[in-house]
């Protein structure tokens, strides 16, 4: 698995997605057993709901290039939104 921490001063207003207007890290998975623990963390994240996050699967014509991208955000969302 690869990771990334992606850090910035402060909230960026022209994110493309709310998880990447906090500083996040990006998690890359490229087997099977990796996207597994990755969709089992999306699902915890979801549950929880205040931490922002992105969980992307990604597929090629031939299934031998599989894999998965996830952003999780080093903050949580203001009190009261979602």
């Amino acid at each position: 698995m690869n990771l990334a921490l992606m850090l910035r001063h402060g909230p960026r207003a022209d994110a493309p997605m709310e998880v990447m207007s906090y500083p996040h890290l990006e998690l890359l998975a490229s087997n099977a057993s990796e996207r597994e623990r990755l969709k089992i963390l999306a699902s915890q994240l979801e549950a929880f709901g205040s931490i922002p996050f992105s969980f992307k699967e990604m597929e090629s014509i031939d299934h031998s290039q599989q894999g998965t991208v996830m952003r999780i955000a080093l903050g949580e969302r203001p009190v009261g939104t979602k």
